[in-house]
């Protein structure tokens, strides 16, 4: 409403700022002040499509980036199902029954649980964990999982020093592992020197019997998180199920069969995990689908206030083209000349628009732990291809009015 306001007053004042007499008379003359508005008009338009479509091929270039990058973990053909949040006394049993009875099926290759699972953050987090030479006040938070014996195997989890757990060692649940970056943070100046320490975790103690290799367990956009691992034989939280059959609607029916016979009354909650983790890039997504409809948008904006400028340049200088075409201009050389202060004014576009997209893009790009570089090809190719909408633009209106007869063109008032 604003803008549509303002469109109208503007032509009204310059309307009436005209003398009766001159207008009376025919004789207008345009004034320094209009000629620098519609300038000005022109590189507003372009520095904002220039910035738009360099904000659009950033966001999209960040994305792929996130979503090819190595994760340090295997998410592929695995599918979630959330366990029964009412557990009783039978439960651990139910489990291993429901664990027995899926790991036969051909079309999968393994089942782990865990509280947690790649692609959201832990939501145990403990505080208060320390070495035992340690003090008080060197205590640190950590996020914890709890998984059982097949969690390693079955997400692809490469162990840097020690062993992961098993399911077949006594009181391992008094074992843990850590990730490189838990071992950073409790003080261990090399992972390997964390193997057989032990740690005080709410009261009780623990012994570390292996380091994990760093792994995403959330998106690229956080850095790693300090991570606790604990043994349980039954983890309360997801079964990850491991599938390498193409009949998965098939497979999931016979789940669910099995999932109702072993837990009657609990829903069959399901997700597949590659999805699951792409949720977090959604916003992100969504962020660069309003680029890119901005960015179309102010390309054809601009390309009008283009079209507009240039139809009025090439008509206020009809004669001038009549008389130079008389006197042996060629078709190339009034391209030239007409193009020229258009370039000039693309190229100042340019100018202001690079350290703006330059400054928006790397203010975007530091909430990501793992971001890509600015190339220069990002800034180049809307530059060009706005260069080469001024140029196509301008040329259908200069070969328009130069193939006007010259005749026709210098008796054109």
């Amino acid at each position: 409403v604003i803008g549509a306001i303002i469109s109208g007053l503007y032509p009204a004042f310059v309307l009436s700022s005209f003398q009766p007499v001159a207008v009376l008379k025919g004789k207008f003359k345009n004034s320094d002040a209009g000629v620098w508005l519609r300038k000005g008009m022109v590189v507003t338009q372009f520095i904002a499509s220039i910035t738009l479509m360099v904000g659009t091929f950033t966001v999209y270039r960040q994305l792929i980036f996130m979503q090819n990058q190595d994760l340090g973990v295997n998410i592929d053909q695995t599918v979630v199902v959330r366990s029964p949040s009412v557990t009783d006394s039978t439960y651990k049993q139910k489990y291993q029954v429901f664990k027995q009875n899926i790991s036969s099926y051909s079309g999968v290759t393994s089942v782990t649980a865990s509280t947690s699972v790649p692609g959201s953050q832990p939501g145990w987090n403990a505080g208060g964990i320390r070495r035992l030479s340690q003090a008080e006040d060197e205590q640190n938070q950590y996020r914890v999982i709890m998984t059982d014996g097949s969690f390693n195997q079955s997400f692809g989890l490469e162990m840097l020093f020690g062993r992961g757990f098993s399911d077949d060692n006594a009181n391992e649940e008094r074992n843990v592992l850590l990730n490189e970056t838990a071992a950073k943070l409790m003080g261990f100046d090399f992972p390997e020197e964390a193997i057989n320490d032990e740690i005080f975790f709410w009261g009780d103690t623990f012994n570390i019997v292996g380091v994990m290799k760093d792994y995403h367990q959330e998106s690229l956009k956080k850095s790693y998180d300090a991570l606790i691992f604990r043994y349980s034989d039954a983890p309360n939280g997801f079964y990850s199920i491991k599938v390498n059959s193409g009949e998965i609607k098939e497979m999931m029916a016979t789940l669910e069969s099995d999932w109702q016979t072993i837990f009657p009354g609990s829903p069959f909650e399901y997700f597949f995990l590659d999805e699951h983790f792409d949720q977090q890039y959604k916003s992100d997504q969504q962020f660069g689908t309003i680029f890119s409809i901005f960015s179309a948008l102010a390309i054809f904006i601009a390309s009008l206030g283009l079209f507009g400028l240039s139809s009025l340049t090439t008509i206020q200088r009809t004669k001038e083209i009549g008389i130079r075409k008389v006197m042996g201009a060629t078709l190339p050389g009034l391209l030239q000349l007409i193009a020229k202060d258009f370039i000039i004014l693309i190229s100042i576009a340019i100018l202001f628009a690079v350290p703006i997209s330059v400054w928006i893009m790397n203010s975007w790009l530091q909430d990501f732990a793992s971001r890509i570089p600015l190339s220069w090809w990002i800034f180049a190719v809307p530059s060009l291809a706005v260069l080469i909408i001024t140029l196509v633009t301008v040329s259908v209106h200069t070969i328009k009015v130069a193939m006007i007869n010259p005749v026709k063109s210098l008796t054109y008032e």
